[in-house]
């Protein structure tokens, strides 16, 4: 906020990482960047030239759970996962907070704390902060990610960018990819372990 001097604003923010064969090249390379930043009506853009400037403009992001967790005292947090292509991530970004309003609306209790994502690769994280006693929040919690989920799906992305698929997504997983790239999976999976006895029950169902 306004009254916090040297401290990130509330706002959206993207963080940049530059690297280069010398110091010309890097300044180069920022110098594009932050010209970019400004053709496309981009905020204030802030460079770190040494260790401790770049800790400080990196304590923003390292520090984002437990600002998160600091809104709703007692609560859990939760994190989604999907990627997306990044020429739909703007449009995808913007589609899952509405789905929050929607959940909302129909009385679903959702609290999401905000997104955060590795941008480069599109791949995004929903923040979600629930009270792990409440079987209502941890319901809606699932629904909002599977429904997030099928947002990337219907724009040619994947339900998981890096957690992976567990238990929880063994259904997003064959939406996804069909049966017959399921199928070849489950032969795989077979063949390496014909008693199943990795990771039981993950990544595929066996009894349909």
């Amino acid at each position: 906020t306004d009254d916090c001097p040297g401290r990130a604003k509330p706002l959206p923010t993207l963080f940049l990482e530059f690297a280069g064969p010398s110091e010309g090249a890097v300044a180069e390379r920022v110098e594009l960047a932050q010209a970019i930043c400004r053709d496309h009506a981009g905020g204030a853009f802030a460079f770190a030239r040494g260790a401790a400037e770049r800790e400080q403009l990196w304590s923003a992001r390292h520090n984002l759970v437990y600002a998160a967790l600091a809104m709703r005292r007692g609560s859990r947090l939760l994190s989604t996962d999907v990627a997306v292509p990044i020429s739909r991530l703007g449009e995808v970004v913007a589609a899952t907070y509405d789905v929050e309003v929607q959940m909302r609306r129909e009385g679903l209790p959702v609290t999401m704390a905000g997104i955060c994502g590795h941008v480069g690769d599109s791949n995004f994280h929903c923040l979600l902060l629930v009270q792990q006693d409440d079987p209502a929040e941890m319901r809606a919690a699932r629904e909002f990610g599977e429904r997030v989920a099928r947002l990337a799906l219907r724009a040619g992305g994947t339900c998981t960018g890096e957690h992976g698929i567990g238990l929880g997504k063994r259904d997003l997983l064959e939406e996804e990819m069909g049966p017959v790239a399921m199928g070849v999976m489950r032969s795989i999976k077979t063949a390496l372990d014909p008693r199943h006895i990795m990771n039981p029950g993950k990544v595929f169902h066996f009894d349909r």
